[in-house]
């Protein structure tokens, strides 16, 4: 864990935080009629994937949400359903001072 600096801490407004350009990851078992849920929506995935864990990715930037699923640890991760993922915000880059300099989970799983 990596605690934010002073110097860091003023960068972060005092109101609602804008949307930042990145990924956000949810793992997901699909449901009996074949959708997962998150963030308040639900999303078909499809009946083949009942039972199933699923990871949902969201791009802000490309605002899109991709579902990968994995079959077991040795196998690579497949796509399975691309879908697009309006905002009705703008999106902002991430500020340099918050970028990480450390492998993240783009470097192990795929989108």
């Amino acid at each position: 864990m990596r605690l934010l600096t002073p110097d860091l801490r003023h960068l972060i407004p005092l109101e609602d935080l804008p949307i930042t350009a990145g990924r956000i990851h949810f793992m997901r078992k699909v449901d009996l009629a074949g959708h997962i849920e998150f963030l308040n929506e639900t999303w078909p995935v499809g009946e083949k994937w009942i039972g199933e864990y699923v990871r949902a990715t969201i791009d802000t930037e490309q605002q899109t949400v991709t579902v990968w699923h994995q079959a077991d640890v040795a196998a690579n991760w497949r796509l399975i359903k691309p879908r697009q993922f309006r905002l009705d915000e703008p999106i902002h880059a991430l500020l340099p001072q918050f970028k990480r300099n450390s492998p993240r989970c783009r470097d192990y799983w795929p989108g």
